[in-house]
């Protein structure tokens, strides 16, 4: 038996063109009408754009990055700095790239500007080295 908790539950019409859609009820409530929702920890907008979701996982990001920068700026070696960065900062943007992964190259640039940012920060490179250079000494992929 599924169990439906009403007062969570939303309804987002994934379709390009505006338009009406019938309103659903359940135990003769209305479920409200949203232009986004999140599931699973993955924001859905009503066009599937992304972009709420990788501005939110971008602010994650950034506080998550804010915590750990006086670690990550210290003597520290990049042996124990990497799996930091990789086990505490990359999962929260990472997480669910295979759905957004493709989306158009604005909606990403915000996440490939953080983590090129991170990745400066992380090995004390000067601003002048090239991302590109950057990825590949760390062999690390861009999103």
């Amino acid at each position: 038996m599924i169990n439906i908790n009403e007062i969570k539950s939303s309804q987002v019409t994934l379709a390009l063109r505006p338009g009406t859609c019938l309103t659903i009820k359940f135990k003769n409530k209305n479920i409200p009408i949203l232009n986004e929702t999140k599931y699973l920890g993955i924001i859905l907008d009503k066009r599937l754009t992304w972009k709420p979701h990788l501005q939110n996982k971008r602010r994650l990001a950034n506080s998550r990055l804010h915590i750990f920068r006086p670690l990550l700026k210290s003597k520290l070696n990049l042996k124990t700095k990497m799996p930091l960065y990789n086990s505490m900062i990359r999962p929260v943007w990472s997480y669910g790239i295979q759905i957004w992964g493709p989306s158009k190259p604005s909606n990403i640039r915000p996440i490939q500007s953080f983590q090129n940012i991170a990745l400066h920060i992380l090995t004390g490179t000067p601003w002048y080295m090239t991302n590109i250079q950057l990825h590949n000494d760390l062999k690390t992929k861009c999103p």
